[in-house]
This record gives structure tokens, C-alpha cells and sequence, in this order.
């Protein structure tokens, strides 16, 4: 009798535990009260949970304009604000309005690859959370990370971002410390063609 077998005539089901348990958000992006829209979704730990979040989410090429996805490690919010955020960036992929098509693949595929641990130990560790933002012009998909400063680790973070899931467009890191700093608008810290 095999283990499925067994759990399904005992009335339990089998569950596959995540590395981390997750927090899904929902943004729409209002300038002149940022965050004031912020609201939790549902938290998951299991892979079958994550499912039943995901199948019941909008494709983000059918989200209407400033709305935004946050998927962050439980406890720690999608803000530079927060203190597991405050020395971190993120890695940004910029992709015309016209890629909608790309914009559904990359977004399951960075879920699938951050959340079925795609990345080593250390990287993982180092994640906080993934945001898609959905803009007039651009849309934008990033991974958010807590340490800008190690560059080796950010550049292998982004390196494999960018392999697994077949990125062909450069993604950029901008360093949050930078950016609230009055760093000059495009200018990141690492960059990968």
C-alpha cells in the first residue's frame, strides 16, 4: 500500500510543507497615500495551499493599472520600512506593456522558483518577498532581498533569477538605502545583460 494510498483511506491528505511560510498582499497604488490600499490576502506553508491561492488569483495581464502582488516571507512586510527590508534592494525586471504574454510566464515561474527553493541555502535566506506592479508604460516584476551590500550574493541571486526562469530582457538591483538617499533615478548597483 503506498503513503498516498494510506492517506487518502485514513481521510487525511498528504501535505508538502514549504521551506517558508508566505504572506500574499494586494496593493492598488494610490502616490498621494501609499500603502493606505495595502491589504493581506491569505498566508500559506504547504505547496497545496499555495495552489489554492494561486488558481484564485487574477493573471497579472488581466490586472487593471496600479495594482501590485506582494509575496513575502510571513512576518515582514512589502515596505522599505520594514526592518528586515531596511539594507536590502531589489531585483527589477522592466517589461513593456506590450510583453503581457511574458509578464503571466515570469510571474508563475519566479513564484514557482523562489517558493520550490530554486535558489542555494544562502539565497533563499536572503530573499524577503517577490512584487509585481502593474504600471501604464511598464510593468514590473522584482525580487526583494534584506542585504544589498554583499554583492556576490546579489549577483548570484539575480544570475539565477535570471537563468531559471529564461529572462531575456537586463534586470537591474537598486539598493532601497540608495533610492531613498536621492539616488540619481536609474541608477542601480549591479546589473545583468
Amino acid at each position: 500500500m503506498t503513503e498516498n494510498t494510506s492517506a487518502s483511506k485514513s481521510g487525511e491528505q498528504k501535505t508538502h510543507p514549504l521551506q517558508f511560510k508566505w504572506t500574499l498582499w494586494h496593493d492598488i497604488v494610490n502616490r498621494s497615500s501609499y500603502g493606505a490600499n495595502l491589504r493581506e490576502v491569505a498566508s500559506f506553508d504547504t505547496v497545496e495551499d499555495f495552489w489554492a491561492v494561486f488558481n484564485n488569483l487574477m493573471e497579472p495581464s488581466r490586472l487593471p493599472r496600479n495594482n501590485t502582488y506582494n509575496l513575502f516571507k510571513y512576518g515582514i512586510e512589502p515596505k522599505w520600512e520594514d526592518k528586515q527590508n531596511t539594507n536590502g534592494g531589489e531585483w527589477r525586471l522592466p517589461l513593456p506593456n506590450s510583453y503581457k504574454d511574458q509578464l503571466d510566464k515570469y510571474w508563475l515561474n519566479t513564484l514557482l522558483t523562489v517558493l520550490g527553493e530554486g535558489f542555494g541555502p544562502e539565497e533563499s535566506d536572503d530573499i524577503s518577498g517577490i512584487v509585481l506592479n502593474i504600471k501604464s508604460g511598464k510593468d514590473r516584476l522584482a525580487i526583494w532581498t534584506k542585504s544589498a551590500l554583499s554583492a556576490d550574493l546579489q549577483m548570484r541571486i539575480g544570475q539565477r533569477w535570471k537563468k531559471t526562469v529564461s529572462i531575456t530582457h537586463e534586470i537591474e538591483y537598486i539598493s532601497f538605502k540608495d533610492a531613498m538617499g536621492g539616488a540619481r533615478r536609474g541608477s542601480s548597483r549591479y546589473r545583468i545583460e
